[in-house]
């Protein structure tokens, strides 16, 4: 649970994040957002800097 809650309430901080699913025991993230207001390398170091690696 503390995982999930550490990157959903990282990334939320995000413009233009419209949906974020954390599923801890498959080790995977899916996150849509608005590329007009964030990129995807913004999210990933906002996942690296909460302790997660991002492959």
């Amino acid at each position: 649970m503390h995982c999930r809650n550490a990157i959903r309430n990282s990334v939320k901080k995000l413009p233009g994040i419209t949906r974020t699913e954390v599923d801890p025991p498959g080790k995977k993230v899916e996150i849509e957002f608005e590329a007009d207001q964030v990129t995807a390398q913004q999210i990933r170091e906002r996942i690296e800097a909460v302790g997660y690696r991002v492959v």
